[in-house]
Protein backbone atom coordinates (compact mmCIF):
# COMPACT_ATOMS: atom_id res chain seq x y z
CA UNK A 1 0.00 0.00 0.00
CA UNK A 2 1.54 3.52 -0.87
CA UNK A 3 2.47 5.57 1.89
CA UNK A 4 -0.24 8.77 2.46
CA UNK A 5 1.16 11.89 2.33
CA UNK A 6 1.98 13.57 5.72
CA UNK A 7 4.24 16.33 6.97
CA UNK A 8 5.33 19.16 4.75
CA UNK A 9 4.29 17.61 1.58
CA UNK A 10 0.87 17.44 2.72
CA UNK A 11 0.75 20.79 3.94
CA UNK A 12 1.72 22.04 0.24
CA UNK A 13 -1.00 19.89 -1.30
CA UNK A 14 -3.20 20.91 0.85
CA UNK A 15 -2.47 24.23 -0.13
CA UNK A 16 -2.49 24.00 -3.83
CA UNK A 17 -5.55 21.64 -3.53
CA UNK A 18 -7.39 24.88 -1.58
CA UNK A 19 -6.19 27.84 -3.58
CA UNK A 20 -4.45 26.67 -6.39
CA UNK A 21 -4.34 29.77 -8.48
CA UNK A 22 -3.18 32.22 -5.01
CA UNK A 23 -0.21 33.91 -5.32
CA UNK A 24 2.74 32.23 -2.53
CA UNK A 25 5.86 34.01 -3.96
CA UNK A 26 6.47 37.37 -5.51
CA UNK A 27 10.02 38.74 -5.77
CA UNK A 28 11.66 40.97 -8.80
CA UNK A 29 13.47 39.26 -11.18
CA UNK A 30 10.49 36.24 -11.18
CA UNK A 31 7.18 35.47 -12.05
CA UNK A 32 4.85 35.17 -9.33
CA UNK A 33 4.44 31.66 -8.15
CA UNK A 34 1.16 30.76 -7.56
CA UNK A 35 0.42 27.44 -5.83
CA UNK A 36 -0.15 25.19 -8.54
CA UNK A 37 2.89 26.37 -9.75
CA UNK A 38 4.78 25.79 -6.93
CA UNK A 39 3.73 22.42 -6.38
CA UNK A 40 4.49 21.31 -10.00
CA UNK A 41 7.51 23.15 -10.32
CA UNK A 42 8.75 20.99 -6.78
CA UNK A 43 7.35 18.11 -8.19
CA UNK A 44 9.73 18.42 -10.62
CA UNK A 45 12.67 19.65 -9.23
CA UNK A 46 12.22 16.35 -6.86
CA UNK A 47 12.20 14.61 -9.91
CA UNK A 48 15.65 15.89 -11.52
CA UNK A 49 17.40 15.51 -7.90
CA UNK A 50 16.22 11.67 -7.80
CA UNK A 51 18.01 11.05 -11.19
CA UNK A 52 21.15 12.35 -9.19
CA UNK A 53 21.03 9.78 -7.28
CA UNK A 54 18.99 11.76 -3.93
CA UNK A 55 16.82 9.73 -2.23
CA UNK A 56 14.75 9.31 1.27
CA UNK A 57 17.20 9.66 4.37
CA UNK A 58 19.92 11.45 2.48
CA UNK A 59 21.17 14.57 4.12
CA UNK A 60 21.59 17.39 1.38
CA UNK A 61 23.54 20.62 1.84
CA UNK A 62 21.95 23.78 0.69
CA UNK A 63 24.21 26.44 0.57
CA UNK A 64 21.50 29.24 1.30
CA UNK A 65 23.79 32.48 1.39
CA UNK A 66 23.45 34.09 -2.15
CA UNK A 67 19.89 32.48 -2.75
CA UNK A 68 17.30 34.54 -3.32
CA UNK A 69 13.85 33.56 -1.29
CA UNK A 70 12.43 31.76 -4.40
CA UNK A 71 15.04 29.80 -5.01
CA UNK A 72 15.76 28.17 -1.47
CA UNK A 73 12.02 27.45 -1.17
CA UNK A 74 12.01 25.36 -4.47
CA UNK A 75 15.16 23.66 -3.25
CA UNK A 76 14.28 23.38 0.38
CA UNK A 77 10.67 21.83 -0.76
CA UNK A 78 12.13 19.35 -3.67
CA UNK A 79 14.72 17.87 -1.07
CA UNK A 80 11.75 17.66 1.38
CA UNK A 81 9.69 15.63 -0.93
CA UNK A 82 12.31 12.98 -1.39
CA UNK A 83 12.00 11.97 2.00
CA UNK A 84 15.67 13.88 2.35
CA UNK A 85 16.97 16.18 4.95
CA UNK A 86 18.18 19.60 3.96
CA UNK A 87 21.21 20.94 5.98
CA UNK A 88 20.94 24.43 5.72
CA UNK A 89 24.45 26.02 5.86
CA UNK A 90 24.28 29.93 6.39
CA UNK A 91 28.09 30.54 4.45
CA UNK A 92 29.45 28.68 0.59
CA UNK A 93 31.32 25.30 1.54
CA UNK A 94 30.44 25.29 5.05
CA UNK A 95 32.00 23.25 7.02
CA UNK A 96 30.11 22.57 9.97
CA UNK A 97 27.62 20.91 7.17
CA UNK A 98 30.17 18.54 5.39
CA UNK A 99 30.57 17.11 9.23
CA UNK A 100 26.69 15.78 9.17
CA UNK A 101 27.50 13.05 6.65
CA UNK A 102 25.38 15.10 4.23
CA UNK A 103 26.55 13.22 0.79
CA UNK A 104 25.23 15.89 -1.84
CA UNK A 105 25.10 19.82 -1.89
CA UNK A 106 22.88 22.65 -3.60
CA UNK A 107 24.51 25.57 -4.33
CA UNK A 108 23.52 28.52 -6.32
CA UNK A 109 25.73 27.45 -9.49
CA UNK A 110 26.98 24.20 -10.23
CA UNK A 111 30.37 23.24 -9.60
CA UNK A 112 32.74 20.35 -9.47
CA UNK A 113 30.80 17.31 -7.57
CA UNK A 114 27.88 20.01 -6.52
CA UNK A 115 24.31 20.81 -7.98
CA UNK A 116 23.46 24.01 -8.74
CA UNK A 117 19.80 25.70 -7.72
CA UNK A 118 19.78 27.98 -10.84
CA UNK A 119 20.50 24.58 -12.99
CA UNK A 120 17.87 22.25 -11.28
CA UNK A 121 15.19 24.95 -11.44
CA UNK A 122 15.72 25.55 -15.34
CA UNK A 123 15.28 21.66 -15.61
CA UNK A 124 12.13 21.72 -13.32
CA UNK A 125 10.64 22.86 -16.64
CA UNK A 126 7.67 21.32 -19.02
CA UNK A 127 5.07 18.46 -18.14
CA UNK A 128 3.79 17.66 -14.57
CA UNK A 129 5.00 14.56 -13.15
CA UNK A 130 3.08 12.38 -10.41
CA UNK A 131 5.86 12.15 -7.79
CA UNK A 132 4.42 10.93 -4.90
CA UNK A 133 6.05 12.38 -1.60
CA UNK A 134 7.59 10.70 1.63
CA UNK A 135 8.97 11.18 4.52
CA UNK A 136 12.15 10.87 6.13
CA UNK A 137 12.08 7.54 8.09
CA UNK A 138 12.69 8.86 11.34
CA UNK A 139 10.27 11.86 10.61
CA UNK A 140 13.11 14.34 10.37
CA UNK A 141 12.20 18.03 8.61
CA UNK A 142 15.44 19.66 8.40
CA UNK A 143 19.29 21.07 10.21
CA UNK A 144 19.69 24.36 11.15
CA UNK A 145 22.59 25.84 12.77
CA UNK A 146 22.30 28.21 15.86
CA UNK A 147 23.92 32.02 14.97
CA UNK A 148 26.87 32.00 15.51
CA UNK A 149 27.24 34.37 18.47
CA UNK A 150 29.17 32.22 21.01
CA UNK A 151 31.53 31.54 18.56
CA UNK A 152 30.70 28.03 17.75
CA UNK A 153 27.89 26.89 15.31
CA UNK A 154 25.85 24.47 16.59
CA UNK A 155 23.72 21.98 14.07
CA UNK A 156 20.15 21.58 15.73
CA UNK A 157 17.73 19.26 14.11
CA UNK A 158 13.89 19.75 14.04
CA UNK A 159 11.04 17.01 12.75
CA UNK A 160 7.95 17.69 10.49
CA UNK A 161 5.72 16.72 13.82
CA UNK A 162 7.71 19.73 16.10
CA UNK A 163 6.62 22.37 13.47
CA UNK A 164 3.55 21.61 11.87
CA UNK A 165 1.86 20.76 14.43
CA UNK A 166 2.05 23.95 15.90
CA UNK A 167 0.96 26.11 12.14
CA UNK A 168 -1.81 28.31 11.43
CA UNK A 169 -3.71 26.12 8.33
CA UNK A 170 -5.13 28.35 6.15
CA UNK A 171 -7.24 24.79 4.64
CA UNK A 172 -8.88 24.33 7.88
CA UNK A 173 -11.04 28.29 7.54
CA UNK A 174 -12.80 29.77 4.86
CA UNK A 175 -11.26 30.94 2.24
CA UNK A 176 -10.32 34.39 2.20
CA UNK A 177 -8.68 38.02 0.99
CA UNK A 178 -4.92 37.04 0.21
CA UNK A 179 -2.92 38.73 3.04
CA UNK A 180 0.20 40.37 1.56
CA UNK A 181 3.35 39.59 3.73
CA UNK A 182 6.61 40.89 3.24
CA UNK A 183 10.17 40.08 4.86
CA UNK A 184 13.35 40.84 4.64
CA UNK A 185 17.06 40.44 6.20
CA UNK A 186 15.46 37.26 8.51
CA UNK A 187 18.11 34.89 6.72
CA UNK A 188 16.85 31.27 4.85
CA UNK A 189 19.22 28.96 7.06
CA UNK A 190 17.78 30.31 10.47
CA UNK A 191 15.38 28.80 12.29
CA UNK A 192 13.88 32.11 12.25
CA UNK A 193 13.13 31.91 8.23
CA UNK A 194 12.97 29.17 7.56
CA UNK A 195 10.50 28.00 10.35
CA UNK A 196 9.20 30.96 11.28
CA UNK A 197 8.34 32.32 7.42
CA UNK A 198 8.84 30.04 5.19
CA UNK A 199 6.54 27.66 6.62
CA UNK A 200 4.34 29.59 8.63
CA UNK A 201 3.46 31.50 5.30
CA UNK A 202 2.24 28.63 3.13
CA UNK A 203 0.31 27.20 5.96
CA UNK A 204 -1.30 30.50 6.56
CA UNK A 205 -1.70 30.53 2.21
CA UNK A 206 -0.42 34.23 2.38
CA UNK A 207 1.03 35.92 -0.90
CA UNK A 208 4.85 36.19 0.67
CA UNK A 209 6.83 39.20 -0.56
CA UNK A 210 11.10 39.31 -0.57
CA UNK A 211 13.27 41.03 -2.00
CA UNK A 212 17.10 41.46 -1.80
CA UNK A 213 17.70 45.21 -0.46
CA UNK A 214 15.43 47.78 1.25
CA UNK A 215 14.73 49.52 -2.04
CA UNK A 216 13.43 46.80 -4.02
CA UNK A 217 11.59 45.34 -1.11
CA UNK A 218 10.08 48.91 -0.68
CA UNK A 219 9.22 48.60 -4.49
CA UNK A 220 7.55 45.36 -3.95
CA UNK A 221 5.82 45.88 -0.76
CA UNK A 222 3.95 49.02 -2.35
CA UNK A 223 3.08 47.34 -5.71
CA UNK A 224 1.62 44.40 -3.61
CA UNK A 225 -0.06 46.08 -0.49
CA UNK A 226 1.89 44.33 1.65
CA UNK A 227 -0.13 44.78 5.31
CA UNK A 228 3.09 42.66 7.34
CA UNK A 229 6.49 43.23 7.83
CA UNK A 230 8.71 40.43 8.84
CA UNK A 231 11.72 42.00 9.85
CA UNK A 232 15.41 41.14 11.99
CA UNK A 233 15.87 44.55 14.04
CA UNK A 234 19.11 45.27 11.89
CA UNK A 235 17.23 44.68 8.55
CA UNK A 236 14.22 47.18 9.57
CA UNK A 237 16.62 49.60 10.50
CA UNK A 238 18.15 49.26 6.99
CA UNK A 239 14.72 49.79 5.50
CA UNK A 240 14.17 53.07 7.57
CA UNK A 241 17.23 54.63 6.40
CA UNK A 242 15.27 54.68 3.12
CA UNK A 243 11.93 56.48 4.25
CA UNK A 244 12.39 58.72 1.41
CA UNK A 245 11.24 55.70 -1.01
CA UNK A 246 7.96 54.97 1.42
CA UNK A 247 5.10 56.42 0.01
CA UNK A 248 2.11 57.76 2.36
CA UNK A 249 -0.38 55.61 0.33
CA UNK A 250 1.72 52.02 1.44
CA UNK A 251 2.86 53.00 4.91
CA UNK A 252 -0.80 53.84 5.82
CA UNK A 253 -1.72 50.24 4.87
CA UNK A 254 0.86 48.23 6.81
CA UNK A 255 -0.47 46.94 10.02
CA UNK A 256 1.77 44.30 11.76
CA UNK A 257 5.71 44.91 11.85
CA UNK A 258 6.92 41.72 13.53
CA UNK A 259 10.48 41.21 14.42
CA UNK A 260 13.13 38.64 15.69
CA UNK A 261 16.84 37.54 16.17
CA UNK A 262 17.33 40.10 18.99
CA UNK A 263 16.06 43.59 20.49
CA UNK A 264 14.33 46.37 18.40
CA UNK A 265 16.54 49.70 19.04
CA UNK A 266 14.36 52.46 20.94
CA UNK A 267 15.51 54.50 18.02
CA UNK A 268 14.63 52.24 15.71
CA UNK A 269 11.02 51.09 17.21
CA UNK A 270 10.39 54.78 17.65
CA UNK A 271 10.85 55.44 13.64
CA UNK A 272 9.12 52.35 12.44
CA UNK A 273 6.09 53.85 14.67
CA UNK A 274 6.58 57.07 13.03
CA UNK A 275 6.63 56.08 9.30
CA UNK A 276 3.94 53.27 9.51
CA UNK A 277 1.41 55.09 12.24
CA UNK A 278 -1.02 52.68 11.58
CA UNK A 279 1.24 49.24 12.79
CA UNK A 280 2.01 47.59 15.72
CA UNK A 281 5.80 46.54 16.01
CA UNK A 282 5.61 43.12 17.44
CA UNK A 283 8.45 41.81 19.21
CA UNK A 284 9.21 38.00 19.53
CA UNK A 285 11.63 36.15 21.50
CA UNK A 286 12.95 33.02 21.44
CA UNK A 287 16.02 30.59 20.32
CA UNK A 288 16.79 27.82 17.72
CA UNK A 289 17.08 24.94 20.26
CA UNK A 290 13.20 25.67 21.82
CA UNK A 291 11.26 25.35 18.22
CA UNK A 292 8.14 26.78 18.14
CA UNK A 293 8.00 28.41 22.30
CA UNK A 294 7.65 32.12 22.17
CA UNK A 295 7.27 35.23 23.96
CA UNK A 296 5.67 38.21 22.56
CA UNK A 297 5.34 41.84 23.28
CA UNK A 298 4.24 45.02 21.21
CA UNK A 299 7.25 47.49 21.14
CA UNK A 300 7.14 50.16 24.11
CA UNK A 301 9.57 52.82 24.04
CA UNK A 302 9.18 53.12 28.09
CA UNK A 303 10.00 49.45 28.62
CA UNK A 304 12.55 47.94 26.24
CA UNK A 305 13.76 45.34 28.08
CA UNK A 306 10.50 43.50 28.29
CA UNK A 307 10.19 40.48 26.22
CA UNK A 308 6.59 40.17 26.80
CA UNK A 309 4.58 37.17 27.94
CA UNK A 310 4.46 33.61 26.40
CA UNK A 311 2.38 32.88 23.60
CA UNK A 312 -0.34 29.96 24.29
CA UNK A 313 1.56 26.96 24.42
CA UNK A 314 4.70 28.51 25.36
CA UNK A 315 5.87 28.32 29.20
CA UNK A 316 9.00 30.54 30.30
CA UNK A 317 10.56 31.20 33.64
CA UNK A 318 13.05 32.40 35.41
CA UNK A 319 15.34 30.12 37.20
CA UNK A 320 18.72 29.74 39.15
CA UNK A 321 20.36 25.98 39.18
CA UNK A 322 17.15 24.93 37.25
CA UNK A 323 14.78 26.31 40.68
CA UNK A 324 12.72 28.79 39.94
CA UNK A 325 12.71 32.56 41.48
CA UNK A 326 9.89 35.04 42.26
CA UNK A 327 9.15 38.13 40.98
CA UNK A 328 11.93 40.75 40.99
CA UNK A 329 15.00 37.86 41.30
CA UNK A 330 17.08 37.75 38.51
CA UNK A 331 18.27 34.56 36.95
CA UNK A 332 18.59 32.85 33.71
CA UNK A 333 15.43 32.64 31.19
CA UNK A 334 14.26 29.14 30.33
CA UNK A 335 11.27 28.58 27.91
CA UNK A 336 9.23 24.97 26.78
CA UNK A 337 6.61 24.29 24.54
CA UNK A 338 3.82 22.23 25.52
CA UNK A 339 3.57 19.11 24.64
CA UNK A 340 6.30 19.98 21.30
CA UNK A 341 9.75 18.73 22.37
CA UNK A 342 12.91 20.92 21.87
CA UNK A 343 14.84 20.30 18.75
CA UNK A 344 18.17 18.45 18.93
CA UNK A 345 21.68 19.43 18.93
CA UNK A 346 24.05 16.81 16.71
CA UNK A 347 27.66 15.77 17.00
CA UNK A 348 28.56 14.10 14.08
CA UNK A 349 25.52 13.39 12.60
CA UNK A 350 23.57 11.66 16.06
CA UNK A 351 21.34 13.30 18.21
CA UNK A 352 22.60 13.72 20.99
CA UNK A 353 21.75 12.82 24.40
CA UNK A 354 18.63 14.29 25.99
CA UNK A 355 20.40 18.35 27.39
CA UNK A 356 16.76 19.66 28.29
CA UNK A 357 15.20 18.29 31.61
CA UNK A 358 11.36 17.73 31.15
CA UNK A 359 11.46 19.81 28.12
CA UNK A 360 12.98 23.36 29.20
CA UNK A 361 15.22 24.79 27.22
CA UNK A 362 17.91 27.01 29.44
CA UNK A 363 18.56 30.91 26.70
CA UNK A 364 21.42 31.88 28.26
CA UNK A 365 19.75 36.06 28.74
CA UNK A 366 19.09 36.63 32.12
CA UNK A 367 15.74 38.46 33.29
CA UNK A 368 13.02 38.79 35.95
CA UNK A 369 9.70 38.13 36.04
CA UNK A 370 7.83 41.13 36.93
CA UNK A 371 4.71 41.78 38.99
CA UNK A 372 2.65 42.09 36.15
CA UNK A 373 3.40 38.81 34.63
CA UNK A 374 5.84 40.08 32.12
CA UNK A 375 9.30 39.26 31.59
CA UNK A 376 12.50 41.68 31.73
CA UNK A 377 15.48 41.33 29.78
CA UNK A 378 18.74 42.06 31.33
CA UNK A 379 20.87 40.72 28.70
CA UNK A 380 23.07 37.91 27.26
CA UNK A 381 25.14 36.44 30.09
CA UNK A 382 28.35 36.39 28.52
CA UNK A 383 27.61 40.21 27.26
CA UNK A 384 26.95 42.10 30.64
CA UNK A 385 29.29 45.10 31.65
CA UNK A 386 29.95 45.30 34.95
CA UNK A 387 29.58 48.97 35.18
CA UNK A 388 29.61 51.40 38.58
CA UNK A 389 25.71 51.35 38.19
CA UNK A 390 25.18 47.73 37.95
CA UNK A 391 25.15 45.24 35.16
CA UNK A 392 24.19 46.64 31.79
CA UNK A 393 23.11 44.98 28.52
CA UNK A 394 25.24 46.44 25.78
CA UNK A 395 22.12 46.94 23.94
CA UNK A 396 21.04 49.27 26.58
CA UNK A 397 23.88 51.45 26.22
CA UNK A 398 23.81 51.39 22.42
CA UNK A 399 20.04 52.95 22.90
CA UNK A 400 21.73 55.93 24.91
CA UNK A 401 24.61 56.68 21.92
CA UNK A 402 22.22 56.19 18.96
CA UNK A 403 20.47 59.40 19.53
CA UNK A 404 23.73 61.52 19.37
CA UNK A 405 24.34 59.72 16.01
CA UNK A 406 23.91 60.28 12.44
CA UNK A 407 20.66 58.23 11.81
CA UNK A 408 22.84 55.90 9.24
CA UNK A 409 25.73 55.11 11.67
CA UNK A 410 26.63 51.52 12.36
CA UNK A 411 28.40 50.83 15.66
CA UNK A 412 28.17 48.06 18.83
CA UNK A 413 29.34 48.09 22.56
CA UNK A 414 31.18 45.38 24.03
CA UNK A 415 33.01 46.28 27.74
CA UNK A 416 36.42 44.67 28.48
CA UNK A 417 37.90 44.41 32.03
CA UNK A 418 39.90 47.61 33.36
CA UNK A 419 42.57 47.74 35.60
CA UNK A 420 39.69 48.62 38.21
CA UNK A 421 37.17 46.82 39.75
CA UNK A 422 34.65 47.83 36.58
CA UNK A 423 34.35 47.39 32.40
CA UNK A 424 34.90 49.02 30.44
CA UNK A 425 33.01 50.38 27.77
CA UNK A 426 33.99 50.06 23.87
CA UNK A 427 32.44 51.20 21.11
CA UNK A 428 33.39 50.19 17.51
CA UNK A 429 32.05 52.13 14.55
CA UNK A 430 31.69 50.93 10.88
CA UNK A 431 33.57 53.49 8.50
CA UNK A 432 37.03 54.42 7.10
CA UNK A 433 39.71 56.39 9.41
CA UNK A 434 40.38 58.78 6.67
CA UNK A 435 36.89 59.35 6.00
CA UNK A 436 35.20 62.71 7.07
CA UNK A 437 31.93 61.55 8.35
CA UNK A 438 33.52 58.50 10.26
CA UNK A 439 35.95 61.19 12.26
CA UNK A 440 32.78 63.29 12.79
CA UNK A 441 31.27 60.03 14.68
CA UNK A 442 34.13 58.96 16.54
CA UNK A 443 34.35 62.61 17.91
CA UNK A 444 30.81 62.64 18.86
CA UNK A 445 31.53 59.40 20.79
CA UNK A 446 34.59 60.80 22.37
CA UNK A 447 32.85 63.65 23.74
CA UNK A 448 30.38 61.75 25.09
CA UNK A 449 30.02 62.24 29.39
CA UNK A 450 28.72 60.61 32.29
CA UNK A 451 28.19 56.56 32.87
CA UNK A 452 27.95 55.28 29.42
CA UNK A 453 31.08 57.31 28.16
CA UNK A 454 32.99 55.24 26.26
CA UNK A 455 36.41 54.46 27.51
CA UNK A 456 37.63 53.70 23.84
CA UNK A 457 36.66 54.07 20.44
CA UNK A 458 37.76 51.94 17.18
CA UNK A 459 37.18 52.10 13.47
CA UNK A 460 36.51 49.08 11.59
CA UNK A 461 35.46 48.56 8.07
CA UNK A 462 32.44 46.76 9.13
CA UNK A 463 30.94 45.60 12.26
CA UNK A 464 31.01 41.34 11.99
CA UNK A 465 27.39 40.45 12.73
CA UNK A 466 25.22 37.41 12.52
CA UNK A 467 23.08 36.25 9.90
CA UNK A 468 20.54 37.87 11.71
CA UNK A 469 21.93 40.90 11.65
CA UNK A 470 23.25 40.45 15.90
CA UNK A 471 27.05 41.88 16.58
CA UNK A 472 29.08 39.45 17.12
CA UNK A 473 30.31 40.91 20.49
CA UNK A 474 32.97 38.07 21.53
CA UNK A 475 34.62 38.81 18.44
CA UNK A 476 34.63 42.11 18.49
CA UNK A 477 36.09 41.81 22.02
CA UNK A 478 38.94 39.57 20.61
CA UNK A 479 39.56 41.96 18.65
CA UNK A 480 40.21 44.61 20.71
CA UNK A 481 42.25 42.97 23.40
CA UNK A 482 44.41 41.80 20.27
CA UNK A 483 45.01 45.38 19.31
CA UNK A 484 45.43 46.28 23.36
CA UNK A 485 48.22 43.65 23.19
CA UNK A 486 49.97 44.63 19.98
CA UNK A 487 50.27 48.29 21.53
CA UNK A 488 48.00 49.77 18.66
CA UNK A 489 46.09 52.67 19.88
CA UNK A 490 42.29 52.30 20.38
Amino acid sequence: MAEQPAGLPKLLLDIAAAFPDRTLLVQPGWPDVSARALLAAVRRAALRLREHGIGRDDRVTIETKELGWAEFLHAYLAVVWLGAVPVLAPEPEFAPAAELGARHVLAPQARAGVLGVAELLAEATGPAVELAPVLAANGELDVVFTSGTTGAWKPVASTHQQWLETLPMSTSREVRQTKVVAHGGVPAAASAGVHGVALHHLARGVTSVWAASPPELIEACARTGAVELHMTPHSLRALLLHTELIGPEWAAQVRVIKTVGGVVPKQVGCLAMETFPKARVVCLYGLTEAGSALGLKVFDPERPDSIGRPLPGTEIRVVDNGKSLPAGEVGEIAVRRQGVPPLRYLREGEGLDDIHPDGWVFTGDLGYLAPDGEIHLVGRLKELLFLETGRTAPHVIEDELAPLLPREADFAVVGVPSAGSWDEIVVFVAGAEDDDRTLSIVDKLRAVDGKFAPAHVAVLPEIPRTATGKAKRGKLTALFQQSRQAGQPV
